[in-house]
């Protein structure tokens, strides 16, 4: 599991960063189709190939109104014998399923089964952060997926991120935001949801912020089907950081 901030940084929406996998080429092929009505923007897609080369991960670069994918099954010329796909749909549960490569071109339609929400309310408690008064800043929220590398088979992977969302923050520090029910999922809850104070129009972290739990401050929030009416957050970054 990643456990400083400096990896958080890092790995902020990984699968979103990465190369678009290679197309057009006479190497096997997956082809994923995204469910109907689906804001590809707010998509992530990442895999994890394994073959006579060993091991391969990456991501695919979604684009607003495009409905397919395509993943590249080989590292050089030589064939992927299997690729695991993890996806991130908004309001849907994630998708992750193994594929074995024994055709030419294969074809997966990523599903989606409906997931609730949670209504969460935050508040960032006083201290030394210092928020800028002349421009607008936004509380983004992030799912780690710490089982992700478990399922990928890489125990030391760099644990991906999935955008969930984000929320504007009041005067008095209180946010509040839909947390998808992760929990309502099996082997979710083996992930965390984390939250950053971000200057809304250059994405500057200003700081990251771990809530309180019982008098001591956490790393990150649980997932859990419901949490206090208010949750209390201490910021640990105080100086502004160039993503």
């Amino acid at each position: 599991m990643v456990s400083t901030c400096a990896a958080l940084v890092a790995s902020l929406l990984l699968f979103n960063s990465m190369a678009p996998a290679q197309v057009g080429s006479q190497h096997p092929s997956i082809l994923l189709k995204l469910p109907e009505g689906t804001d590809a923007a707010k998509v992530s897609i990442g895999y994890f190939m394994t073959g006579a080369f060993g091991g391969y991960g990456g991501g695919i670069e979604v684009k607003p109104n495009v409905e397919t994918y395509t993943i590249d099954a080989a590292v050089g010329d030589s064939p992927a014998a299997g690729v695991k796909v993890i996806a991130w749909l908004p309001g849907c549960e994630m998708p992750a399923f193994d594929v074995k490569v024994q055709e030419q071109k294969i074809e997966r339609s990523l599903e989606c089964k409906p997931l609730g929400s949670v209504h969460f309310k935050g508040q960032l408690t006083p201290g030394r952060v210092l928020v800028p008064a002349d421009k607008p800043v936004e509380i983004t929220v992030d799912y780690l997926a710490d089982w992700a590398c478990r399922f990928f088979g890489t125990p030391d992977c760099m644990v991906p991120q999935f955008r969930v969302g984000a929320a504007s923050m009041n005067d008095q520090g209180f946010f509040e935001i839909s947390l998808p029910d992760l929990a309502n999922q099996p082997g979710m809850t083996d992930g965390e949801f984390t939250f950053t104070l971000r200057e809304k129009v250059t994405g500057n972290i200003l700081a990251f912020l771990h809530p309180g739990q019982n008098g001591s401050v956490t790393h990150n929030l649980k997932v859990l089907h419901e949490y206090a009416p208010v949750v209390y957050f201490e910021a640990q970054e105080l100086v502004p950081v160039v993503q």
